[in-house]
């Protein structure tokens, strides 16, 4: 500047104009980084002068790029840059970069992303507003950033934050993608950096020209492509690893258009090849390159050439696959391979498997959902192959099938390979839309693997399907499970001995047991034992035996009552250990009076171990009691009512038969037109009976000769004595069917008593059960009708079930026609029939339908002897009582009108139904993170018994204890035992002890909080569905229900407090977060205490002083809402108060007298995390004494909201304020002896040269001190002013520690006895000062010793410009 004319002294102003084109350095200016000098000739030229001038940043060396290079895909974010003039700071402003079009996955915290590159160690990542925020750290480990200039950094946003760059493409030389920096030494407004362009495929999608699979097919590709694709760019296909090209040619395609023009495209194709393993590995890549320019969203579409084709794998592929792949190389905007978006299935699209069983070991339903992608001709099959599935007995036999598409199929179990195979019985056509469901009926008998099966663990599915495969191979895949099974134990061995076998007679009972799982301590195995008697004995009063030598019984505690032997293991077991105990005869367990035949069906064991339930079944034993033994059968010939039938007898007994003595069968329901001697009597040896008919139901065969113990006796009675069998018919094995023995004499053998045929033959109804599933009383249900017959059924006749208290739903009440309507159902021959629902008792009928009623009418002949399983759905909607009902009701009855072999009607057995009635459920205390008692209310429709179990479902609820919870049943006569079930968060109850509770009862039960449960850490809101309760009765399972009533317990989640930074003792703004696990209604509260907090008019004494026009105490706090200042610098952000926004949610009072800020609701406040900022205006004061970050227990918040209150919570986090920790020891610690003094303390803002750190250390001396009059107070000898009238500092003492060179003027002073350190270089927030005044100073411990009480005395104080002067006790 040259002075046109003589300047006076003064001020001057100048201002160059943007016009004049004056352009800051490439490399921008540091602040206060000009120089200002003159020639002036009046007062002596000058230089060197520096004035103000703000900093100026430039980025230069930048380059962004992302992998991979996909519209629509998670990338990886690789951004170069250099940054200057000047230094990065830490915790100084932040590097961002504008993503426009960028979104995050909300599963990802998108406050801290994880990042690579050489120096991702140098910063933290946040992505908020579509902008990366990049912000050098406080604690720079590697620390080279202040010595970098115009160095390059390398930052690499990682994939695993899950950011998607762009929706819609990027084109080239884009313009929104904006660099920009805050830093305070190099800020920077913005500029645009360089993006790599990427397009994308609005439309992709591949055509298959055959089904087959394994065999070369042709193929069709249609794209659009976002940008234009220029003459000799390329688009590519990429096929899965498991797909070949067997013929890779480099030639034009078949065919080529432009969709709508009318003009041929002409591309060619090539793929190529690369060695691997000595042979030609194709990469599965085919590039369609363009002889001419293609228009952006062009729809092309491509048909291979006669030579090249594709050979997709036995294996198929699924529906839009995501390993069928594009892209392109068009320079406009390329793209990465990205999935197809439309592709076929091939092969199995999809397959899952579902068992009804959970428990290994256990016979299952097993139902298969699949789809295929192509039609499926008559005599295709499906193999699935089910490892470890099995059943009982034969290699191979034929399921019951059941379910939607049941009708298509026959099924057919392979034992030997584990395998379920359906024959399609008629064509199949494919539907995308359609999944095919068959269900194997659990009548079936295959029983799931004792291992379990993992919940979503995969078998193999294969079809040798006509259409898909070539020369009847297969084509395989894997089917997935649905089902958790957990696994399942067997006795490998498991028999039981009899010492003495008298009936009615005490014995010792020898039980030789081996189970395929361990057992572990409290494990128990049950043994029932019907009929067996004798006193109870508790556990460790038993007398146990092992046999042959071994210490079984050292392994067992024992208990006996209610027919009931229960082993507990007391320590654990190994797999398949062989155990041999006896259970003492002088344990007075009394054998039956009742006869015990071998392997008596009634002796059941069962064991309950963590390894596995195995669920109860036979018990060996090798001995009958009681009686001789007999077998005895009998069989008819025709099945047919009203005609004469032949009786076919056969029988042997293990006794002599003596002349007279009378073999009776009991036949009840036979009837005969002729009484006395019976004719035409034929048998296969040569002793003589004499037969008679009493012409009731008893059937007399008398000995007319001695004969020795009988073999195999057959007896066939002559259809010519017209013996008839009722029209009720006889179940299989009929019970009623007997064979007893009469002696002629005493003299003769023992007699034995009446007992049941072994054997009968199934006439009319053999057997009849109605099943509701998915069952809850009052409500819709599905029913599964299974029954066998004998009767064929003609076309025309009937089948009817009476079904009492079933309603159907509304419509559907009084037909229109007199058989109803028709009720659709499926299952085994149900095409045979068709069905109707009869609704009134009294309409007009055949005298054997009565009531509410289902009748199948048939269509065609239908052959008997084969059971049938019909399945009802639950949309049509039958309703069940409310009231439930009863297992083994009575007045279910179904009726068989057959024109071949007559009427016949049985008795049906239903699964009970019951209903749970109010239940309800408390908790005392109802708190978080504490142990509970859990009282528990409820009711059942049906009568509960032993072994009948309550669950109770309780997500979100844990428990210490796991079996043996301790129950009580106050004033009641039942017992409950407890076990609580981690998997499934579900505690279940079983009736025990040979309790009984009739139907109706109001049941209490309280699981003491001794167990170790807790409720949900989220707290509980009210009336949550998610508990509910089930109950398992013999007498009736009651399907879950919700709670009536639940607690509510209220819950923070993340409750932080943060504070401006301000100085200790002067107003701050608090900013507080948190978040209710319910709705906080409008005029209820959230509160939160901020211990020795005060306000302006506390701090200066003055009551009732205001602030903005109003008093403090008792109204509106100024409040803001602004989540960001939690992050940022609160002083001199931007975002401060002039420009924050006004909170309308919540107002704001302060107590005063209990320290307390509380937020009432200004209307209902959905569940949302918050954040409310009560503005330093307010007046509120730091405490001098600042804030450590473990007294974050000391800051309450509470509500009374009703939905969710909180009586007291501590914040999760606290901003310290003044030191974050502080600690204080010493070494040696022996009363009045020399000691080292340990200071230990983080500071939460700088330290900056001057200032001074104060330690007071009670009672403690030095030498030379005069011994003078002193006073006393608490533990110490405190110096008073009158003996030392100044301080008597000792200068420089000797100080250690790694912090020692970053203080001097270290000093003692005897009259406050202080310690005093002075800064003499900046230590940063953060860093931890350690500092340690040697054992050489002299300095004594008192002799006084130093006690809990004195810790308050033990002051600190820091004295910095940023805190301001903090005094408070150590923390340690």
């Amino acid at each position: 500047l040259t002075a046109t004319k003589e300047l006076k002294a003064g001020d001057f102003w100048f201002k160059m104009a943007l016009d004049q084109n004056l352009t800051l350095p490439s490399n921008g200016l540091v602040k206060n980084g000009l120089m200002l000098s003159s020639d002036a000739a009046s007062f002596g030229p000058t230089a060197g002068i520096i004035p103000k001038s703000k900093a100026v940043g430039a980025f230069e060396s930048t380059s962004f790029s992302y992998e991979p290079r996909a519209v629509g895909e998670v990338v990886a974010i690789t951004l170069v840059f250099g940054l200057g003039p000047g230094i990065l700071t830490g915790g100084d402003g932040a590097i961002y970069l504008d993503l426009p079009d960028a979104t995050i996955a909300a599963s990802v915290d998108s406050t801290n992303l994880v990042l690579n590159g050489t120096h991702a160690s140098l910063f933290t990542a946040a992505f908020a507003s579509n902008r990366l925020v990049l912000t050098p750290k406080d604690d720079m480990v590697f620390n080279p950033m202040p010595h970098y200039r115009f160095g390059a950094y390398t930052v690499v946003v990682s994939e695993a934050n899950m950011i998607t760059l762009t929706s819609s493409g990027i084109d080239l030389n884009e313009r929104d993608y904006i660099l920009s920096s805050t830093i305070s030494t190099a800020p920077v407004i913005g500029e645009v950096i360089d993006v790599p362009a990427v397009g994308m495929f609005t439309h992709s999608a591949i055509e298959y020209q055959s089904s087959k699979l394994g065999i070369n097919v042709g193929f069709r590709l249609s794209f659009s492509y976002s940008k234009e694709i220029a003459r000799g760019e390329t688009v590519y296909l990429q096929l899965p690893e498991d797909f070949s090209i067997p013929n890779c040619t480099s030639s034009p395609v078949n065919k080529a258009e432009i969709v709508g023009a009318g003009t041929d495209l002409i591309f060619s194709q090539n793929c190529s090849h690369v060695p691997h393993d000595n042979s030609w590995y194709i990469d599965n890549s085919i590039a369609f390159t363009a002889a001419q320019r293609v228009p952006a969203e062009t729809l092309v579409k491509l048909s291979s050439n006669n030579r090249t084709k594709i050979m997709v794998p036995k294996t198929g592929v699924i529906a839009n696959s995501p390993n069928l792949k594009i892209k392109t190389d068009a320079a406009l905007a390329p793209t990465d391979y990205v999935a197809l978006l439309g592709s076929p299935c091939m092969g199995f699209c999809e397959a899952t498997i579902t068992f009804s069983a959970t428990t290994g070991g256990d016979p299952t339903r097993i139902t298969l959902d699949f789809q295929v992608g192509a039609d499926l001709y008559a005599g295709d099959h499906i193999y699935v192959d089910i490892p470890s599935l099995n059943r009982s007995s034969e290699l191979s036999f034929p399921v019951l099938l059941t379910g939607d598409d049941a009708y298509q199929f026959t099924g057919q179990w392979n034992n030997r390979e584990s395998r379920l195979v359906l024959q399609t019985e008629e064509d199949v056509e494919y539907d995308k839309d359609k999944v095919l469901s068959v269900t194997v009926s659990q009548t079936s008998d295959i029983r799931l693997p004792f291992e379990g099966i993992e919940q979503g663990e995969s078998f193999n599915i294969s079809t040798d399907a006509i259409l898909m495969v070539t020369n009847r191979t297969r084509v395989r895949s894997t089917v997935t499970s649905t089902t958790k099974v957990w696994p399942g134990g067997q006795f490998l061995e498991s028999s039981i001995v009899y010492q003495p076998k008298e009936s009615g007679e005490e014995a010792a009972l020898n039980l030789t047991l081996k189970l395929s799982v361990p057992l572990v301590a409290g494990d128990s195995i049950t043994l029932k034992l019907p009929g067996f008697s004798g006193p109870s004995v508790r556990a460790g009063q038993m007398e146990l035996e092992g046999l042959h030598g071994q210490a079984s019984a050292e392994l067992f505690n024992a208990t006996w009552g209610n027919e009931t032997l229960q082993l507990v293991a007391k320590s654990n077991i190994a797999a398949k250990t062989m155990l041999y105990l006896t259970v003492a005869k002088s344990n007075g367990i009394v054998l039956p009076t009742s006869t015990l035949l071998k392997n008596d069906p009634s002796l059941r064991i069962s064991a309950d171990a963590a390894a596995g339930r195995v669920i109860s079944h036979k018990l060996t034993s090798e001995h009958v009691v009681g009686e001789y033994s007999v077998t005895a059968s009998v069989d008819f010939e025709p099945l047919k009512l009203d005609v004469g039938v032949e009786i076919f007898l056969r029988f042997d007994i293990d006794r002599n038969i003596s002349t007279g003595d009378a073999i009776v069968f009991q036949l009840p329901g036979l009837n005969t037109r002729t009484t006395g001697a019976i004719a035409n009597l034929r048998h296969t040896c040569d002793h003589e009976f004499t037969a008679s008919w009493d012409g009731g139901e008893r059937l007399t065969l008398l000995a007319d000769e001695h004969i020795p113990s009988m073999k195999e006796i057959t007896m066939n009675i002559s259809n010519y004595n017209d013996i008839f069998l009722p029209t009720t018919g006889y179940p299989a094995n009929n019970p009623n069917f007997t064979i007893s023995l009469e002696p002629a004499s005493s003299k003769g053998d023992l007699t034995f008593k009446r007992r049941p045929l072994t054997s009968s033959p199934c006439v009319g109804i053999c057997s009849a059960d109605l099943t509701f599933e998915g069952v809850k009383a009052g409500f819709p249900t599905a029913m599964s009708f299974k029954f066998l017959t004998t009767f064929d059924t003609e076309r025309s006749d009937t089948i009817m079930l009476s079904l009492p208290g079933i309603r159907k739903r509304d419509g559907y009440q009084g037909n229109k026609d007199y058989y109803g309507r028709e009720i659709q159902f499926t299952g085994a021959g149900s095409d045979n029939y068709t069905a109707v629902w009869n609704n009134n008792a009294t309409q007009p009928g055949p005298q054997y339908r009565s009531g509410t009623q289902l009748m199948w009418t048939a269509k065609t002949r239908v052959y008997g002897s084969r059971y049938r399983e019909w399945y009802i759905e639950r949309d049509e909607l039958f309703i069940l009582p409310a009231d439930g009902i009863p297992k083994g009701s009575q007045g279910f009855k179904l009726w068989i009108n057959s024109s071949s072999f007559g009427r016949t009607t049985s008795d049906v057995a239903v699964n009970g139904v019951g209903t749970i009635n109010q239940p309800e459920f408390r908790l005392n205390p109802k708190l978080p993170d504490t142990d509970t008692a859990f009282i528990l209310t409820f009711s059942v429709s049906v009568e509960l018994v032993d072994d009948d179990y309550v669950t109770v479902y309780l997500p979100g609820f844990t428990c210490a204890r796991k079996k043996g919870l301790a129950v009580h049943t106050p004033h009641s006569n039942y017992v409950f035992a407890g076990e609580w079930i981690p998997e499934g968060e579900r505690m279940v109850l079983t009736l025990a002890n040979s309790s009984y509770i009739s139907k109706g009862t109001t049941i209490n039960i309280t699981v003491d909080e001794s167990n170790g449960m807790q409720l949900p850490d989220t707290g509980m809101i009210k009336n949550d569905d998610g508990y509910h309760i089930s109950v398992a009765a013999a007498a009736g399972d009651a399907a879950s229900v919700s709670f009536d009533n639940t607690p509510v317990v209220g819950r923070f989640q993340n409750a932080e407090i943060f504070f401006s930074k301000e100085r200790v003792n002067t107003p701050t703004a608090v900013i507080v977060r948190f978040q209710l696990n319910a709705e906080v209604q409008t005029g209820e509260v959230v509160s939160f205490t901020l211990p020795q907090f005060v306000t302006e008019d506390e701090v200066q004494g003055v009551r009732g002083s205001t602030v903005n026009g109003a008093r403090v105490e008792g109204i509106d706090l100024l409040l803001y809402e602004y989540d960001q200042w939690v992050q940022h610098d609160y002083e001199n952000s931007s975002m401060g108060e002039n420009n924050a926004t006004i909170d309308t949610r919540f107002s704001g009072a302060w107590d005063r007298t209990n320290h307390t800020v509380t937020l009432t609701a200004q209307h209902n406040i959905s569940v949302d995390t918050y954040t409310v900022v009560v503005a330093k205006a307010n007046g509120i004061y730091l405490p001098p004494s600042g804030i450590y970050s473990s007294e974050a227990h000391k800051f309450i918040f509470a509500s009374n909201a009703s939905l969710c209150p909180v009586i007291s919570q501590s914040a999760d986090t606290v901003e310290p304020i003044g030191l974050g920790s502080s600690a204080i020891s010493f070494n040696p610690t022996v009363a009045g002896e020399i000691t080292a003094v340990m200071i230990s303390l983080d500071v939460v803002s700088d330290l900056i040269p001057g200032s001074t750190v104060e330690v007071t250390l009670p009672g403690f001396t030095l030498p030379n001190n005069p011994d003078s009059q002193s006073v006393k107070y608490s533990n110490y000898t405190w110096r008073t002013k009158n003996d030392y009238p100044g301080k008597v500092p000792f200068k420089e003492l000797n100080l250690g520690g790694s912090s020692a060179s970053h203080f001097s003027n270290s000093s003692w002073d005897n009259y406050s006895n202080t310690l005093t350190f002075t800064a003499t270089e900046t230590i940063a927030a953060g860093d931890t000062v350690e500092l340690v005044v040697e054992t050489s100073n002299e300095i004594r411990l008192p002799k006084m010793g130093i006690a809990e009480t004195d810790f308050a005395y033990f002051v600190l104080k820091v004295n910095s410009n940023a805190t301001g002067r903090v005094s408070t006790a150590f923390e340690n």
